[in-house]
Parts: C-alpha cells; sequence; structure tokens
C-alpha cells in the first residue's frame, strides 16, 4: 500500500491489485498522509490521529492475514506534527506560548504512536526481527533565509521587471487549501497550472530574467550557477569563471549572519564532489548549504527558503512552522539477533538496505552504498553478506506515472511540506 504523495484512492495503490479494493472495503476513508492540512492546526491533529489510526488498524489486518518475510509500516505523523507545534512543546523557542491549548500534543502522539507500535509488535510471530528507524531527527526554527532573495540583492539573480511580486491568486489557493473538500473540486474545475505549488514554480521560473542571472536557488535545496551549454540559458562560462564565481559564492554564504541574531547562518557550504561519488554526481547542484542547527537555542536556527517574490525581505520569522529537519534519525534493532543493551554510533542511513538485504539472505548489489551492520547481531544471527557482482541492466526511463492533474498534486503536497517552493 503506498503513501505520502500518492494522488488519492482514484489511482493504483496496492499491490497485488486485488489487495486495492480489500483495503477501501475495510478502510472507506482511507488517507495516505495528513500533509493537506499542514497549515492548521486543529485539521492536523485530527488527520494525524486518523491517518495513525487507519495505518495501525491495517497493519494488524495485514499481518495477521498472511506470513510475511518482509513487512514494514511507514507514520508521518511526527514529522507532520513537528513542523507545527514543535513551538508549543519547547519552552526555549521564540514563539512558545504557554498557555497554548496545544501544549502537550506533540507529546500526546509520541504516546499514541508508542500505543500503535505496541500494538503491532505484540502481532509478530515468533523468531521475528524488529527494526525502528527515521530518516532524519528534528530541532526548532525560528527564522527563514530566503535565498533567492539574497542572490537578488548580489546582483546574481536578474527579475522581470514586474515579476517581483507574487500572483494573488497563490495567496488565495493557499488560504483556501484547507477547507474540507476545497482541494478535491479545485482538482475537478480548474486546469493543473493554478495549483499553488505549481503555480510557485512557474512564477519563480517565469519571474527570473535567465540571461542576466548568474545563479539561483533550486528546489532541490542546492545553489545551481546558470552554466553556458548545461542550463537552457547559462551565462557562466564552464571552467575558471565557473570555479571562480562558486568559490565567491562559497565565501559569501559560510559569512553571512542573520540581522536580528548576529548568528551566522550557515554551518557549512558543501561542494558536491566532496560528498557524492559515482556518475550521477554532475547532477548535485554547485553548491549546498547546511544551516546552523543549535538543538539548545531553536531561536538562531534557519530554514532556507527559496521563494523570490512575496516581499523584499532576506531573513523573516518561521511562522507558522517551528520546527525543521536534522540530519540525525534513529535506529533501533530489537527481536531476534539483536545484540540487547548496546549503544551503537556511526551507521549510516545507507547501511539500512544491505543489512536488510543479508538479513533476508538476499545478494546485495555490488555497487549499493552503505555496509552491512553485523556488530548490531550476535554471532552468527545473520548469515554471512553476499555480493551480486553482475552487472547491472540498463534502466529504462520512467513512463509518466501519473495524469496531468495527478502531478499537480503531488506538487501541491511537495509545497505543503517544504520540498517545493
Amino acid at each position: 500500500i503506498s503513501g505520502m504523495l500518492t494522488p488519492g484512492t482514484h489511482v493504483p495503490f496496492a499491490y497485488p491489485p486485488g489487495l486495492q479494493a480489500e483495503v477501501l472495503t475495510r478502510f472507506p476513508n482511507y488517507q495516505f498522509d495528513p500533509s493537506e492540512t499542514m497549515h492548521d492546526k486543529a485539521a492536523l491533529l485530527a488527520s494525524v490521529a486518523h491517518c495513525t489510526d487507519q495505518q495501525r488498524a491495517a497493519a494488524l489486518w495485514l499481518l495477521r492475514e498472511q506470513a510475511w518475510d518482509f513487512f514494514t509500516v511507514v507514520f508521518t505523523g511526527p514529522d507532520r506534527m513537528q513542523h507545527l507545534f514543535w513551538a508549543d512543546m519547547d519552552s526555549r523557542h521564540p514563539q512558545h506560548d504557554p498557555a497554548s491549548p496545544y501544549a502537550t500534543a506533540l507529546l500526546d502522539h509520541y504516546r499514541a504512536l508508542d500505543g500503535a507500535v505496541a500494538e503491532i509488535v505484540a502481532a509478530f510471530p515468533a523468531g521475528t526481527l524488529l527494526l525502528v528507524m527515521s530518516d532524519h531527527g528534528f530541532n526548532g526554527f525560528a527564522r527563514r533565509f530566503y535565498v533567492n532573495r539574497w542572490l537578488h540583492a548580489q546582483g546574481l539573480l536578474a527579475v522581470r521587471p514586474g515579476r517581483e511580486a507574487a500572483s494573488p491568486m497563490v495567496g488565495v489557493l493557499n488560504r483556501l487549501r484547507g477547507v474540507p473538500g476545497l482541494a478535491r473540486l479545485k482538482r475537478r474545475l480548474l486546469p493543473d497550472s493554478w495549483g499553488p505549488a505549481q503555480m510557485r514554480a512557474n512564477l519563480l521560473s517565469q519571474a527570473i530574467d535567465w540571461p542576466r542571472t548568474r545563479a539561483y536557488f533550486a528546489p532541490d535545496g542546492g545553489l545551481r550557477l546558470n552554466v553556458q551549454g548545461r542550463e537552457p540559458q547559462g551565462v557562466v562560462p564552464a571552467g575558471a569563471a565557473y570555479e571562480a564565481l562558486r568559490q565567491e559564492l562559497h565565501q559569501a554564504l559560510l559569512a553571512l549572519t542573520d540581522p536580528l541574531t548576529g548568528q551566522r547562518v550557515l554551518a557549512e557550504v558543501h561542494r558536491p564532489e566532496a560528498l557524492y561519488h559515482g556518475p550521477y554526481t554532475a547532477l548535485a547542484p554547485d553548491l549546498i548549504p547546511e544551516p546552523v542547527r543549535q538543538a539548545a537555542d531553536p531561536a538562531h536556527n534557519v530554514m532556507l527558503d527559496g521563494a523570490l517574490a512575496g516581499g523584499p525581505e532576506i531573513f523573516a520569522g518561521a511562522a507558522p512552522y517551528s520546527g525543521n529537519h536534522a540530519p540525525d534519525g534513529i535506529l533501533i534493532a530489537w527481536g531476534a539477533g539483536a545484540r540487547p543493551g548496546v549503544q551503537h554510533a556511526g551507521a549510516h542511513i545507507m547501511d539500512l538496505a544491505p543489512t536488510l538485504l543479508a538479513v533476508l539472505g538476499v545478494d546485495i548489489p555490488a555497487g549499493m552504498d552503505g555496509q552491512v551492520l553485523l556488530d548490531w547481531f550476535r554471532p552468527g544471527a545473520v548469515p554471512a553478506p553476499r555480493y551480486d557482482t553482475t552487472s547491472p541492466e540498463e534502466v529504462a526511463p520512467l513512463a509518466q506515472a501519473f495524469a496531468n492533474d495527478d502531478e499537480s498534486l503531488v506538487a501541491d503536497r511537495l509545497r505543503d511540506l517544504g520540498y517545493l517552493e
């Protein structure tokens, strides 16, 4: 059963195909993710509770239906809740209100999720290994840094005349998004290009005067130079001029401070060749900025925002959000074969896939990143890893996965989650 970013129950979302009808019979109001209500605390609370309960019930039903070699369930509620409710929980946050009616909302959700996990674990057959993981952590933040506006102020990004302000329709659609049933009505009656996320992406592209732009902040979270022969309207020559501009940007970004706090905005500005390897490194951004994250003082933490229109401010407050992703997630191994009472350091998210394949006795592709976490298990509990050294077949390009209106809906949800501007 698919999860977040599924356009809706009107598209195939389960395999084998017959499972979809069973899911909808048992759960006629099945909801994949609560992200559509990310701007309304009361609506988000209800949506997260509904999604969590459905996922719990669906997991218990499927666990009891048949024997499984591998079973996974993803709860997205903590992520959605932490974005919006962090300041309600954290007294150190500048947005914290001691009288907030949502002061315990996040902790209450943690407890509800603990209960759901306990029920699922109780349904496991004997000899089951459980791995609990999160792909990232969380911390509070109170400020936004509008990177494209900063690039514009530096003379590196040019704006076409008359395109400095956002279309008022974007604001209207954003305000109406939380109205029950209106999203479905919009998809039926309005063109695809009227989705808030798609409109923002189109407006950003149309607002930039590309022949006079040397650098821009992309939705993937990185800075890209507008390079001749690489970008459609590139102006920066490859070679020495490219490297000189990249170095200039690197130094300027590292020296940047928030005028409100006087603190540095970025902990580091990474070059892709220092982070990645392999044939697709050239597709990465030219610079990857990493914000400062101080768990003990969220007032100094900044989120990078790619919006260009909407105002001249380069720095602004974070509301309505108060929490954002942090790099360190968790990994817990419990049950059959796991070494109890041991804390491990140094594991990476890329280690999870090869470790799971080794536990299942499945050959690991030789080119797969990550290592098998053998020291997490008792000696002999995990078969010796086997590697498939055959050359991988060329992967054919994916066909279009969704109809245009469904792609617009996915883009809207990505915008809600902060992945698109």
